[in-house]
């Protein structure tokens, strides 16, 4: 059996950061790992896990929403949410992409540091 990893179709660079921007809050990073887990939540759920008011909660989950990282189920009475591993992937796959970070050695000198160079 020939199994191979489906990779996510790249993100462009606006789509990026508009996901970047959506999880640039701690309390949003908390609800999304808390919705991370194998089920769905209701608000309450949230609300209970965070601490945070129900109000904030809503704001969260909105902007989470708007930018795809969240799926709203309506299932009257509830409202369900869960995570879009889809573009959780897809935001994890653009991580991987990015350069990675300078080794100290590769730092460019700025013309008057102080600093000496390699030696």
């Amino acid at each position: 059996m020939n199994a191979t990893a489906e990779v996510p179709e790249p993100l462009t660079d606006e789509r990026f950061a508009a996901l970047a921007k959506a999880l640039g809050s701690s309390s949003r990073l908390k609800i999304v790992r808390y919705l991370s887990q194998c089920r769905s939540h209701i608000a309450n759920d949230i609300v209970e896990e965070t601490g945070l008011a129900q109000s904030t909660v809503s704001e969260h989950i909105r902007a989470l929403r708007d930018a795809g990282i969240v799926i709203v189920v309506d299932d009257p009475p509830r409202t369900w949410y869960c995570v879009n591993r889809a573009v959780l992937a897809q935001l994890a796959h653009g991580m991987v992409q990015l350069p990675r970070p300078f080794d100290d050695a590769d730092v460019p000198v700025a013309v008057g540091s102080d600093r000496s160079g390699p030696d």
